[in-house]
């Protein structure tokens, strides 16, 4: 049974299928739910329960995708040693005097 899930062609019919029942019982779609959540938030802006429109902010934000760590995909920055500091401001020094 395994050999049948791992074959490609299956799994997207498998996928084809379910797309076309959930598309036939109704299932929102993802430009829908958004506009729900614009609504709740508007609701609770009007209401000035802002912690509920922060909920409402932050489901839009996971719908799309928008709620990962932006910084994991950035690298690691370095701390400067002291002496590159120290060196650093030698030549911002220097280029000071130069220019000016």
């Amino acid at each position: 049974m395994n050999v049948v899930f791992n074959n490609d062609r299956i799994k997207a019919e498998i996928s084809r299928l379910e797309a076309e029942n959930r598309a036939k019982q109704g299932a929102p779609t993802a430009d829908e739910l958004a506009a729900q959540y614009d609504e709740v938030r508007d609701a609770a802006m009007a209401k000035g329960q802002y912690g509920a429109a922060v909920a409402a902010i932050t489901g839009r934000a996971r719908l799309f995708g928008l709620d990962k760590d932006a910084s994991a995909d950035e690298p690691e920055r370095r701390r400067l040693a002291d002496a590159e500091v120290v060196e650093a401001r030698r030549i911002a020094r220097i280029r000071l005097l130069e220019a000016g």
